[in-house]
């Protein structure tokens, strides 16, 4: 969080507007994660930056945002994800795409849904490219355990090791489910 805080707080500084909206919405999807049902705060300044700007790729990430505040109830989940989804085929958008199944499978973590996330893996799976987005498919194998299938996908060299890492995630779907109505 500390490093979109720095990119945000350079890129005022700056008076970039194009990277502003990338800070501030890359800020909110990851303040999104922890927040539960409830929109985190840094969602009021990514809003209001995105407005002043024509930022498309931010605008779809702030919508894998909504899907992730969205994870309590699977109809806003499938439709929200569905609707990025369809603009990323139109526009030829790859990384919201992945971004956006990967938001839904976070919700079917919480779930405990595992045909679900196997759904989501293979969608997010389709828009790997090499290693891009690799780390998705890898974050949601945390979520499957042992059903995760073994495709072939290289695996992330995780700052502190993929077991601490496949942790905070695991925690991070226990504390979201401790949320849900």
């Amino acid at each position: 969080m500390r490093d979109f805080d720095l990119s945000l707080t350079w890129s005022l500084e700056q008076r970039l507007p194009g990277e502003i909206a990338i800070s501030a919405s890359s800020r909110h999807f990851v303040d999104a994660f922890r927040a539960g049902p409830a929109m985190p705060a840094s969602a009021t300044g990514a809003r209001g930056v995105l407005e002043a700007t024509n930022v498309s790729w931010a605008r779809r990430f702030l919508a894998c945002v909504e899907i992730l505040n969205a994870a309590g109830d699977s109809s806003e989940v499938h439709r929200r994800t569905e609707e990025v989804l369809a603009d990323c085929e139109v526009h030829g958008v790859n990384s919201s795409a992945a971004h956006a199944e990967f938001a839904r499978a976070f919700r079917y973590a919480i779930v405990d849904d595992m045909a679900g996330l196997l759904a989501s893996r293979k969608g997010i799976r389709q828009h790997v490219t090499g290693t891009e987005f690799a780390d998705l498919c890898e974050i949601v194998d945390f979520w499957l355990g042992d059903a995760a299938p073994d495709d072939g996908l290289p695996l992330a060299d995780w700052i502190g090791g993929a077991d601490a890492v496949r942790e905070r995630w695991l925690d991070l779907t226990t504390r979201r489910r401790a949320t849900r109505h």
